[in-house]
């Protein structure tokens, strides 16, 4: 652990160790001793925080995976004539959403240097994420509006299609 405390010196402030030190240390409670009444903290993590290899690698091929599964689906969607209709463009709009979220995410989250840009793909992801719940919202309720009206949807029983052909 290391004991801090916030410096108004610095613009907009930072934690530092200055001034401040450990009296007593142990695996319950760390007692720490600073020259100036001020905000005190401990930080735990002395080091960089970073993310394991294995994470970054599951998470690449989770997603580069899903980004198959995406596009299998879009191109389903698209070039199968037999199953196009209202909600299946509702799907695809689903896919399209969650494609373009996942390319972004992809290509955009180790792009953190450039607050600027990290600040746009953020924006970007958030449009993305809230357009695909959004697409959620209208196949949950197309579902609801499907089963409330099942009594006209067994009129086109299996019986009745036969009649017509």
């Amino acid at each position: 652990p290391i004991c801090v405390s916030w410096n108004t010196d610095v613009e907009d402030g930072r934690w530092t160790p200055s001034g401040c030190e450990i009296v007593e240390a142990s695996e319950t409670h760390t007692v720490c001793s600073c020259n100036r009444m001020a905000n005190l903290a401990i930080i735990m993590a002395s080091g960089e925080l970073t993310m394991e290899f294995s994470l970054y690698i599951i998470s690449h091929v989770g997603t580069v995976i899903s980004l198959v599964c995406l596009a299998l689906a879009i191109a389903t969607f698209l070039l199968c004539r037999a199953v196009q209709n209202h909600n299946t463009y509702m799907h695809l709009h689903l896919c399209v959403c969650l494609f373009l979220a996942k390319i972004l995410f992809l290509t955009g989250i180790d792009k953190t240097d450039n607050q600027t840009a990290c600040a746009i793909i953020a924006g970007f992801l958030h449009y993305l994420f809230l357009a695909c719940f959004f697409w959620m919202l209208v196949e949950a309720v197309m579902l609801f509006l499907m089963v409330r009206n099942l009594k006209v949807v067994n009129y086109f029983s299996s019986r009745n299609i036969k009649m017509l052909h």
